[in-house]
């Protein structure tokens, strides 16, 4: 079987064609873009440095609400006894 004739054409239409031409170097002008505007290391490790921040300062927030929660408890009752010493 002989091989097929080339037509002449490379794709099978030419507004795919110059589509294609035109896309490509647009398409790697966008990619790297896009890598332009990712985080580097740098940054991400001082993100996670005040996260780290921030969840120790929350950490010390729930205890100090923990104790607060005891202290209240522990005030109404002395205002309550108090009261009833007073009547």
């Amino acid at each position: 079987m002989p091989p097929a004739k080339p037509t002449g054409k490379l794709f099978a239409s030419p507004l795919f064609d110059i589509i294609f031409k035109i896309g490509t170097p647009l398409g790697l002008a966008l990619v790297a873009w896009m890598g332009s505007k990712f985080a580097t290391q740098a940054e991400l490790d001082a993100l996670e440095g005040q996260v780290n921040e921030i969840q120790k300062v929350l950490a010390v927030m729930v205890e100090q609400n923990k104790v607060n929660t005891r202290q209240d408890l522990v005030l109404t009752d002395h205002e309550d006894r108090l009261r009833l010493l007073e009547k």
